[in-house]
Order: structure tokens, then sequence, then C-alpha cells
């Protein structure tokens, strides 16, 4: 059992009194409720600089966002450098073209969106840019392995019901090694389920092929199937930003599921 790391400049936070273990998190018998129990989780994660002290990155940002009670919870990969400023996950141009697929996917508007989903990703700070300056580092282990327990806790606190899981490295993590074009265009799973997608940087090449726009668009009718049948009740307005499943392909026609 490990103690989570907590800045020292965060007076009575109920973070405090927590600790945590690989993947849940445990909680004083004082905090009975789900909703108390992620808003302590998000204090003590905004607080992290673990990777900081261990030399993975020069600062701190953690970026995450969303309410108790949101019934999709979308993984990433980390945040870039306009994420890195605005500390609102998907804020730059992969989460213009991400409104444009919510849309697609049923959503009534980005806001909407943003509304029913926990958006979390695999590495909760800026990784960096890359030598040449063209794009953004990958994630390295370390960094991804010392951010997984707040995943993990997450998940555990919140229970989705629909996982997307947008690229790679999010899509390994909960269906293990495998092409894009194996995954997207499927559903996986059942409590929850869970809908791969490419990532929506401009750098990615994958939806230049019209095989896997047709694969993109199939999740998307997915999700919104999905956004239909959940139809989720008012969701709680409470300030929030910011167990592993084993993957069973699911039927390609969930309304008859």
């Amino acid at each position: 059992m490990t103690q989570a790391r907590l800045a020292p400049n965060v007076p009575n936070s109920p973070a405090r009194a927590v600790k945590w273990t690989q993947p849940c998190l445990l909680i004083s018998n004082r905090m009975s409720t789900g909703r108390d129990e992620l808003l302590t989780l998000q204090v003590a994660c905004r607080a992290c600089h673990v990777c900081v002290d261990h030399g993975i990155i020069p600062e701190a940002n953690p970026t995450f966002e969303g309410r108790w009670g949101a019934p999709f919870f979308l993984v990433g990969q980390a945040p870039g450098p306009v994420e890195r400023e605005s500390r609102r996950p998907f804020s730059g141009r992969a989460g213009k073209e991400l409104d444009r697929w919510m849309l697609r996917a049923g959503f009534e508007s980005p806001e909407e969106f943003r509304r029913l989903t926990y958006i979390a990703a695999m590495m909760r700070c800026f990784p960096g840019r890359n030598q040449a300056g063209n794009g953004d580092l990958k994630p390295p282990p370390a960094a991804i392995a010392n951010c997984a327990h707040w995943l993990d806790a997450e998940l555990h606190i919140l229970r989705p019901k629909v996982m997307i899981l947008v690229g790679q490295l999010a899509i390994a993590r909960f269906l293990g090694p495998g092409r894009l074009e194996d995954r997207v265009g499927d559903a996986f799973g059942e409590r929850p389920v869970m809908v791969p997608l490419p990532h929506p940087s401009g750098q990615s090449r994958w939806l230049n092929d019209q095989a896997n726009r047709d694969r993109l668009a199939s999740a998307l009718a997915l999700l919104s199937q999905l956004r239909l049948r959940l139809a989720p009740s008012p969701i709680s307005r409470s300030n929030s930003s910011g167990g592993k499943a084993q993957p069973h392909r699911a039927k390609r026609a969930m309304s008859n599921r």
C-alpha cells in the first residue's frame, strides 16, 4: 500500500486522509457517497507531481474533466500543449475534430457530450514536444504506470456504462494489442461497452483510407445507438474538472441486444 503524494499547500484537504492501492481507492467511513469519493480523488490527482519528482517531465499539469454520474467515459493518450494551458481535455485541434465526431454520434452539442462524458487519459500531464518540434512525445511507460491508479480508481468509482477508447494506447490498455482495422467499428464487452476510435489528431494518416473512414462511421453509429439507449437522467452539476474489463466482442447490431 502506498501513500498518495499530496502538495503541502492543500489546506484541510480530505485527500490527506486517503490512501491508495492498485487499483482502487480506500476511503474513510465518513465518505459514504460515490460523489464524495470522486471529488476526493480529483483533489489528489490535481496535486500529483510524481512524474516531476522522478524527472520524467519538468512540470505537473494533471488534466481531466468530468462529473459524478457520467454514463460515458473517454480514455485518451495524454494532454497536448493547448491542454497544458487550458487544463481542459481535448481543447485543441484534435478536440475540435472529436467534437465533430460526437455530433455525428448523436450528441446534441459538444457541451452535451462533455456533460455526459468523463474524460481522462493514460498520462495525465503533457509529455512534451519531440526534438523536431513537429509533434508531441509519446507518453513514456513510466508515466503511464504512475498514472494508472488514477484511471483505475475513476473507473472503480464511476462504473461507466460505455467506454470510448481513443487511440492505440487506450485501446491496447483495455483490449490488448491489435490493429486499429480489427477494432474500430466494433464494440466490446457489456458493462462497460467499449467502443474503440482512432485518435482525432491531424497527424494521423489512418483515416486517409476510405475503408478506415467507413470503420469510423460504423463506430460512431454504435455510439449513437448507445446514446439513444442510455437517455441518461440529469447529471450532477458539481464542479469536477480537472477493474479493468475483459474484452468480449459485442454484436454490431446493438439494437438487437
